[in-house]
Formats: structure tokens, C-alpha cells, sequence
């Protein structure tokens, strides 16, 4: 007996089964309760958002975006013996190419890195108006330049070759950016380092680079050495004033300890002059209270005047005499 073409095509075609009353339709249907699953979710996001975005990396001290700047600059070409490019340049490659999060954290980036004031070992030379010590707004990104300074390049880039270093897909996935910059010295030790992120507080106080240097080498030729203690440094140039836990710092990382600012008397013009601030803290926030104080111990203070530069703080608070 001969089948049709058609007679095939109908008995090739799968039968639809027609639900009956004892069909399960719970098949393939999870329960799950819905906080402890948003929960679950958020874990995993906040420690991939911490890792990619938030917190600096212990290999080389650097936050992703402050990574992928510097790379972009190296990438440009603007190293410490080149002519100075617009930061807006810089920001714009930045974004384009490895960070699509708005130019304005690359902007940040490129001036935290560039001021003394707040880096014991700048990463940025800038040119242009990038604030001031005691805490004035820098310029916008169109106005000001920029390049590598000296010890980025020989920190990170000297001996820098993009195939000998681990790497990942940018977000696009057509270019290749590195997973860590190779740094020659400790630099997460030099600069200060505050992370923030999901769950997790992170604070580096600074320390002296030719300590940290001279450490590095005693413990490479004794990894077994233990009676040390690093004393953090300020570029600022504020005192430490107290015995501070220095101990617990150096050995478990967590420790407290307490800094003021410089205050020189001249007794000659009955005077007190400001010289610097702790870290962290800017003149802008203390002003207004001098102020006040001004107003309301008019017996005390005569006059106090500005004479702070560009990276140096410098206020002299004028005393009547009695």
C-alpha cells in the first residue's frame, strides 16, 4: 500500500498531547522564597560590583578607573617626558574605550591623582588649575592638561609590555585591557586609599616611600622578619600627636591613631600661623569655625588673612595684645 507525501508529512508531525485533569502543572516550577532570593542575587552582584568598580586592588593600589586612566595615558602617549594633553581627551578615550560610566569619575580620577596635597606620590602631572590645599574646586576638564608623571611611568610602565601581563575583553570585547597594572614597588602603601562598596569599608593610610622601599628589601632577604613598625606619613606635613595603635596597624591592618595640624607662633608679631592640615581634612571646613571664632573672641583674635598658595596652606591669625 502506497503513503501519500501528505499521509507522511501528517504522521511525521509530533501529536499535541491534550491536557487532562491529572496533568502536573507544577513540572519545572521552583518555590523559592523572594527575599531570600533577592538576598542570594544581591551577594553576588555586590561582589562582582566591588571587585570591577569599588575597591582598589592590593597588586598595584589602584580602583578600576583610576587602572584604566592611567593605561589610557599610556596608551595616548602622554608620559612624563611628552607635552601635557586635555584631560577632556583623556576622559573621553577613557569612557570610549574601557570605562562607560560617564566621563565624570575618569575626570575625578585624573585630579585626585594630580594633587600633592592629597598624594604622597602623584601619579598625574597636571597643568592647569587642579584646586588647591586648602580645598578650593578645580577647573573643568576642557581647561586643564595633563600626562603620566615620573613615578607612574617608572611604577608601571617602563618595563610595561600588554602581552606578558593578565588581561580581559574591554566591554565592548574588541579590545584588551589589563587585569592588574605589574607595579614595581608597593605603591598600595604610598598614597591614601579609601574604598566604599557593598558591604565593605577600606582605609590605607599612607606611608613613607623610602621606608616602605627599605622594609620591602630587609623583608626579601628575611621573609621571617617581624620586629618592625611603620609609622604612617601625611602629605599635608601634619603631626602625629598621640601613641597611636601602630602595632595592631602593621600587624592586622586595623589600628587608630590621631594627627594635627602645624602651628608656628611668632612671637614677634603676636601671631599664630596655620601650616597644615591632617589628611583628608580641608581649610574650607575649618574656616567658617574660625570665623566664628573671630566674632565671638573679638578679645582674643584682631585679624586673620589668607596666604595660602597653590600647594602650600598658610593662614596667620593676628592676637590683640593685652
Amino acid at each position: 500500500m502506497k503513503v501519500s507525501k501528505k499521509d507522511k508529512l501528517k504522521q511525521s508531525k509530533p501529536k499535541k498531547n491534550k491536557p487532562s485533569s491529572e496533568t502536573n502543572w507544577s513540572q519545572g516550577i521552583e518555590e523559592h522564597n523572594v527575599g531570600d532570593l533577592c538576598q542570594n542575587y544581591m551577594k553576588i552582584f555586590a561582589a562582582n560590583n566591588n571587585f570591577v568598580r569599588h575597591l582598589s586592588g592590593l597588586y598595584d593600589g589602584l580602583k578600576p578607573v583610576h587602572r584604566r586612566t592611567l593605561y589610557t595615558m599610556y596608551e595616548l602617549g602622554c608620559n612624563y617626558d611628552k607635552d601635557t594633553i586635555k584631560v577632556a581627551e583623556i576622559t573621553g578615550t577613557t569612557s570610549a574605550r574601557y570605562h562607560p560610566h560617564s566621563d565624570v569619575p575618569v575626570y575625578s580620577a585624573v585630579v585626585s591623582m594630580g594633587q600633592p596635597w592629597n598624594n604622597l606620590q602623584c601619579l598625574v602631572e597636571g597643568q592647569g588649575n587642579f584646586g588647591s590645599v586648602k580645598g578650593e574646586v578645580p577647573a573643568a576638564q576642557r581647561y586643564i592638561e595633563a600626562k603620566l608623571s615620573y613615578y607612574a611611568y617608572k611604577c608601571f610602565f617602563e618595563e610595561f609590555d600588554i602581552n606578558i601581563v593578565d588581561t580581559k575583553p574591554n566591554y565592548t570585547g574588541r579590545l584588551l585591557e589589563p587585569e592588574f597594572l605589574p607595579a614595581r614597588y608597593p605603591h598600595v602603601l604610598f598614597n591614601f586609599g579609601f574604598s566604599l562598596g557593598y558591604g565593605v569599608l577600606g582605609s590605607i593610610c599612607p606611608f613613607n616611600f623610602k621606608e616602605v622601599c627599605e622594609l620591602t628589601i630587609d623583608l626579601i632577604d628575611n621573609p621571617k622578619l617581624d620586629d618592625f613598625v611603620l609609622f604612617p606619613d601625611s602629605p599635608t606635613g601634619a603631626s602625629i600627636v598621640d601613641d597611636g595603635q601602630f602595632l595592631e596597624l602593621n600587624r592586622t591592618g586595623q589600628g587608630k591613631y590621631r594627627m594635627r595640624g602645624e602651628i608656628e607662633v611668632d612671637e614677634e608679631r603676636n601671631m599664630l600661623i596655620v601650616k597644615s592640615t591632617p589628611l583628608q581634612v580641608n581649610w574650607v571646613d575649618v574656616e567658617p569655625e574660625v570665623i566664628k571664632l573671630l566674632g565671638i573672641n573679638s578679645k582674643v583674635l584682631k585679624s586673620y588673612a589668607d596666604r595660602c598658595t597653590k600647594n602650600q596652606l598658610r593662614y596667620e591669625l593676628e592676637l590683640k595684645k593685652e
